[in-house]
């Protein structure tokens, strides 16, 4: 049994340890067991109010709705701004210099730089093609700043002494037969680089044992995939703070029945990890793809009620429990 294999059955023990448990429901008459869906519940003598009962029911919905992790209802979560809750850390927009325009479209938590301690902050970002104001940010703040897109074959500042730039992306599936490879469009280039999971390019750069601060993926498909190798392989370094665009069409890596397995390992991740949100926003989409065809979602996400014409969902996510761990020392 490979890691993958292991990883789901860890992933499926919340949504199947509970089911075979009894759930106590009184009826006002005599005994009887009832049968609800997967839940076997026993009725006994003594009576229960309705209401208690319905409240009770309720609380037992709550808790396995809480536990049993479910790609749909992850993704529901993630198109309403609903995966975490917000945080009480300060969050400001990344400053203007650093995008040339109004202002950055990402976000970051200053306590993060000002509580580091040790080595100087590590940050991962993914997707800068030949300019990225999340790179510039953070290499600025004097950083280690390793800026990485397949697509492009140099970054506007990698002769900064901070900033390390690599022609590699992100795969999106764990067998590689699946991959998805663009050929080049509008928007983007082809993807001319390397691909790798992220625990080959941890490895590489000889990041084993170290925290990364700022971790961003803007990389049109291949962030579910990360985060479930995030959630599965406990030897990766630990995240701060992580800036991310979700996709949903096909035509950004959301084809298969595994595809739409892979997201709810998003939820698993920042609830195991202790994340809190402090940025959402949704980048409206437009009738056409990148590659010119008609944009459309997943089947299962459709019946769902995702939103076609949405080009990504933004979120960003600070590890609140390793942040008040840092305040305090």
């Amino acid at each position: 049994m490979d890691m993958s294999d292991t990883c789901e059955m860890r992933a499926n023990a919340p949504c199947t340890a509970n089911v075979t448990t009894p759930v106590e429901i009184y009826w006002p008459d005599h005994n009887r067991s009832e049968s609800v869906g997967d839940m076997r519940f026993i009725a006994f003598e003594r009576p229960m109010r309705p209401t208690w009962r319905k409240t009770h029911l309720e609380f037992q919905r709550a808790i396995h709705a809480a536990v049993c992790i479910t790609s749909i209802a992850t993704a529901v979560k993630i198109s309403k701004g609903a995966l975490a809750l917000p945080t009480k850390f300060t969050h400001k927009p990344i400053p203007p210099q650093f995008r040339g325009d109004s202002g950055s479209e990402w976000e970051y938590v200053p306590e993060i730089l000002d509580n580091w301690h040790g080595a100087r902050p590590l940050c991962y970002s993914f997707g800068t093609q030949h300019h990225d104001e999340f790179t510039d940010f953070w290499t600025a703040a004097g950083c280690e700043v390793f800026a990485f897109d397949p697509t492009v074959s140099y970054y506007k500042l990698s002769n900064h002494p901070n900033l390390t730039f690599r022609s590699w992306g992100l795969r999106s599936a764990e067998d590689r037969s699946l991959e998805v490879h663009r050929t080049g469009d509008g928007n983007y280039g082809a993807i001319s680089g390397e691909l790798y999971s992220l625990s080959q390019i941890v490895s590489m750069l000889g990041h084993r044992g170290r925290s990364i601060a700022a971790l961003k993926l803007d990389c049109e498909g291949c962030e579910f995939a990360t985060f479930k190798e995030l959630w599965c392989d406990p030897t990766l370094p630990p995240i701060m703070s992580i800036n991310v665009e979700f996709h949903f069409r096909v035509d950004q890596r959301m084809v298969l029945p595994s595809d739409i397995e892979r997201i709810r390992y998003v939820a698993l991740y920042l609830g195991q990890h202790g994340f809190r949100s402090f940025q959402f926003a949704t980048h409206a989409g437009t009738m056409f793809g990148y590659r010119g065809g008609p944009n459309f979602i997943n089947p299962d996400l459709d019946a769902a009620g995702i939103k076609w014409d949405v080009c990504c969902y933004l979120h960003s996510f600070v590890n609140d429990r390793q942040l008040r761990n840092r305040t305090r020392s």
